[in-house]
């Protein structure tokens, strides 16, 4: 996960790219997601993004309240993720 913390930083050459997650946030990706896929948790735990901008291919890492969103009052996400493909 380090390796990945650094690509980020070294890519859009900054330093406060990610936070720590609360409870409440984690608890909320753990109804989402399932609680199965425990490296995306623990990776979100310690590492929630934060204020990481949008790459050049149209990829940004979302933070947790947006992924939710994202998966369960925006379209398409909230009929995907019924199929666990998560936006």
């Amino acid at each position: 996960m380090d390796q990945i913390i650094e690509n980020f930083k070294r890519i859009f050459g900054k330093e406060d790219l990610f936070i720590q997650a609360t409870p409440v946030q984690m608890n909320k990706l753990e109804n989402l997601l399932g609680g199965e896929v425990s490296k995306i948790i623990d990776f979100y735990r310690e590492h929630q993004p934060y204020n990481i901008p949008m790459s050049k291919s149209y990829v940004q890492l979302l933070d947790i309240e947006n992924m939710i969103s994202e998966n369960t009052d925006a379209e398409p996400g909230k009929y995907l993720a019924e199929f666990l493909f998560l936006l």
